[in-house]
Formats: C-alpha cells, structure tokens, sequence
C-alpha cells in the first residue's frame, strides 16, 4: 500500500500543474481509451472526466468535414507510436468548432522506453488565421 501511495502522490500534482496549463492536455492509453483530460479541456467539451472517457466514437469531437481525413491520416498514426502533428477544428461545448494545433508524442511507460501505445496530446488554439479552404495533413515531428 506504501508504494501506492509514493506512485499517486506525484501523479496528483502533475495533474494540479496540467491543470493551470492554457494548453488543452489529454492522455490516452494503448487502445487510445482516454485516460486523463486537463480542466481546460473538459471546459472547453463542456464535459466531466467521467463523461470524456465514456464517449466511444473517438472522431466525435471533429468537425463533421474532418473526420474521414482524421479517421485515415491521424489515428493510423497514432496508434503506431510516431510523434506527429495536425490541424483539426474541434467541437465546443456551445456546439461551435474552432481550430486547433494538436501535437500526439508517446510516452515511454515501458522499462525500455517504449511508448507501448501511451499517447500525450497537447492541443493549441489557432488563432487569427484564415481557414477558408484550407487542410492540413498530419506531418511526422522532426524533433
């Protein structure tokens, strides 16, 4: 029970730090099942953790006109583990969509560094930038 203890403690202050982030901060698991949204996420869904983690359909926070691109480019790459970057408009909680900056990279969870399917995703808000008949593909992270 010791261990436990030593294992959540820290796991609670990074999600206090998470938190105060102006980043949305989301994480999810080997099955992309989603383990950990930020407050500013869940404000922005307009929705609890509880009521983030039980939306099955993973393309439901997309615009409807992003979805196929989304469903083919970026979870294919998701789950193989590559850092990878992309913009997508997301729903909001007033139904309205905005555009964003997400940024998946792996976490190593594995003693030899692997990510074992454990994804980080940071998302920013693009702001002042005309998206009229504009796509981005989801590109590789050079970093």
């Amino acid at each position: 029970m010791r261990h436990q203890d030593n294992v959540e403690q820290p796991e609670m202050e990074l999600r206090e730090v998470l938190d105060l982030a102006l980043q949305l901060v989301g994480v999810f698991g080997p099955d992309r099942e989603r383990l950990y949204d930020n407050r500013p996420a869940l404000d922005y869904f307009g929705l609890s953790l509880e009521g983030w983690q039980v939306i099955s359909d993973p393309l439901w926070f997309f615009h409807p006109d992003d979805r196929e691109r989304m469903a083919k480019d970026v979870y294919s790459i998701a789950v193989s583990g590559v850092a990878h970057e992309f913009e997508a408009r997301m729903r909001r909680h007033d139904g309205e969509y905005r555009w964003f900056l997400f940024r998946d990279n792996p976490l190593p969870t594995n003693r030899d560094g692997s990510s074992a399917g454990t994804c980080l995703r940071l998302i920013s808000k693009i702001v002042n930038r005309q998206r009229i008949g504009y796509a981005v593909l989801p590109t590789s992270c050079s970093e």
